[in-house]
């Protein structure tokens, strides 16, 4: 089973209905719902979307210090550090469209948007 980890900004674009986001965020709640696919998002980016499938990783304190890292290597939001830090710590892809995060795209970031 695969992992991802949604931002906020992945959930903003679903909700709001933009493509192709949309139509990708849609497929990941359906894997998940399947049981195909770990999908977890930061207790940061969002309220509870566990009727989706969508597991809250709680922050702990090298979580909170893993964010900051990246808060300070480099020009993204601290919530975007924190769906970062959250990505790796847990092993599995960054599922986001958000500009900030564009530079990671190819690493550890699924691109979804344009």
């Amino acid at each position: 089973m695969g992992r991802k980890v949604l931002d906020s900004w992945a959930v903003m674009a679903y909700v709001r209905g933009e493509h192709p986001a949309y139509d990708r965020v849609l497929d990941l709640f359906g894997a998940a719902a399947a049981g195909d696919l770990d999908l977890l998002m930061s207790m940061i980016d969002v309220r509870d979307l566990s009727s989706l499938r969508v597991h809250t990783v709680v922050l702990n304190r090298n979580l909170i210090l893993d964010a900051a890292r990246w808060k300070a290597r480099a020009p993204i939001s601290y919530a975007d550090a924190f769906a970062v830090a959250t990505a790796i710590e847990q092993k599995a892809e960054l599922v986001t469209g958000d500009p900030e995060l564009k530079r990671f795209r190819g690493q550890f970031v699924d691109w979804i948007g344009r």
